[in-house]
């Protein structure tokens, strides 16, 4: 099994994305064509029912 620092040199591996060197941590990007400040403070349930199946394993 190659070393964290030999795996935070490479890519990440297309089938993982970014995922942690432990694999119980990962990141995604959220941009918006707007300023989230400009919008009603429900849109966040929005984002939260988007990104829930990403919660599980």
């Amino acid at each position: 099994m190659p070393s964290p620092q030999a795996r935070a040199d490479r890519a990440p591996d297309p089938d993982t994305g970014p995922l942690s060197t432990d694999g119980k941590t990962a990141y995604s990007t959220v941009r918006f064509s707007v300023q989230p400040s400009t919008l009603d403070p429900s849109y966040l349930d929005g984002v939260d029912q988007a990104v829930r199946p990403l919660s599980r394993p």
